[in-house]
């Protein structure tokens, strides 16, 4: 998210188009740019597939945890943002809040285990999610409490993760099963190509390519003034079903479910519970901060 920014101010000044994967809601809040759009689901979104599953489902004593760094600042103010909006009867205990590399977490687990908590929230990713987890499991936190997350559904988690993923439950913003838009052709695809079916970040790879084609192709040119025109609000086919770069912000309106982690032959898969359609995941045009 850090980087997304630096190249969005850098873009924001160039005659060039950004096409982003970030997750930081200033990307497309008041940091945003004429030239840049993200078909990414933001901090925001990701926030619907988990605060109203976990205080209907698991419980209602949060404890926060993630890095300080772009994406989990911006991820935990989006939270209590959702919480108030929605007016969930949750108890926000407590927060951990890292510096990103942090090697020991004992610390943090041991603050976490020591609370009143029934539920652990994790709006994290990377390294240092699977390194956070893994020490939470050893110390026998994750038995403790419920836990949902926003990448803990991801591919690359759950590989290095294995079964300390198991029970867990994640804000999911991609499953190669989805039957949504054109997934299945994609899947196929992917599998004909590298013979395993797609995660996360493959599908935002080859959606950012594909809507920016596609907004060249309406355009009928590749001028980024007229690009940029034309896919404001273009509604598009994509693997999550028709979706579009909003004008208001080029962000792109993208559903969200919430799904468990649970055991599949030698590994782990997600199980969908709930979906959070589009519309419903984006925050109001007038509340991002966006001037566009």
């Amino acid at each position: 998210s850090s980087v997304a920014l630096a190249v969005a101010d850098y873009v924001g000044q160039e005659e060039t188009l950004y096409m982003s994967g970030a997750a930081t809601v200033a990307l497309t809040g008041e940091d945003c740019n004429a030239n840049t759009f993200r078909y990414e689901s933001n901090a925001a979104q990701h926030m619907a597939g988990l605060t109203d599953f976990a205080a209907s489902e698991l419980g209602t004593t949060w404890w926060l945890h993630s890095t300080d760094e772009a994406y989990g600042q911006s991820a935990l103010n989006q939270l209590e943002r959702r919480v108030d909006e929605q007016n969930l009867d949750v108890d926000i205990v407590g927060r951990t809040m890292p510096d990103p590399g942090t090697s020991d977490f004992g610390p943090q687990i041991s603050q976490i285990s020591s609370s009143d908590a029934d539920v652990l929230v994790l709006p994290e990713t990377g390294g240092d999610l699977i390194n956070f987890m893994k020490q939470a499991g050893n110390a026998g936190l994750l038995d403790e409490m419920e836990v949902i997350g926003t990448a803990l559904f991801a591919q690359v988690s759950r590989q290095a993760l294995g079964e300390t993923a198991i029970g867990t439950y994640s804000s999911t913003l991609y499953n190669h099963q989805l039957e949504t838009g054109d997934n299945a052709q994609f899947v196929e695809a992917y599998r004909d190509e590298y013979d395993v079916p797609p995660g996360n970040f493959a599908r935002v790879g080859y959606e950012l390519v594909r809507t920016a084609a596609r907004g060249i192709q309406a355009a009928g040119t590749a001028d980024r003034a007229q690009v940029v025109e034309t896919l404001e609000g273009l509604e598009t086919t994509t693997v999550l079903g028709e979706t579009s770069y909003r004008a208001c912000d080029h962000q792109s309106v993208n559903p969200v479910w919430t799904g468990e982690v649970v055991e599949a032959g030698d590994g782990t898969e997600v199980e969908l519970l709930e979906k959070v359609d589009g519309p419903d995941t984006v925050r109001p045009c007038e509340e991002t901060g966006c001037g566009l």
